[in-house]
């Protein structure tokens, strides 16, 4: 489903019976309450390809036009989507979230 949407401007953050709903669609990913955040963590079996898909999440990320925070360390990339102008998570959040499962995947 969120895989085959585009962003749009959001002007509201989800409800958490919206977001709890949607939490099934990436079972990968959690929510922080504190961050107001969606997140994961992605491992990899080299160093250098955190960087290389970090960079591919920022491809995505600009087409979309809504950005993640991202922090690599050796062997894995930290990922984690939030609205800054909603004040917490998006539906937005969720089509990104998908669409770099999708990366992740291939």
């Amino acid at each position: 489903m969120f895989i085959e949407e585009n962003c749009t401007r959001q002007s509201r953050a989800l409800s958490s019976q919206q977001r709890d709903e949607f939490m099934g669609q990436i079972p990968h990913w959690q929510y922080d309450e504190t961050a107001k955040a969606l997140s994961r963590t992605f491992k990899f079996s080299a160093y250098a390809d955190g960087p290389a898909f970090a960079v591919k999440v920022g491809a995505m990320a600009d087409a979309q036009n809504h950005h993640p925070d991202l922090h690599i360390y050796y062997k894995k990339c930290v990922v984690a989507f939030t609205t800054h102008s909603a004040g917490g998570v998006s539906r937005n959040d969720f089509i990104c979230a998908a669409k770099t499962d999708l990366l992740y995947s291939s």
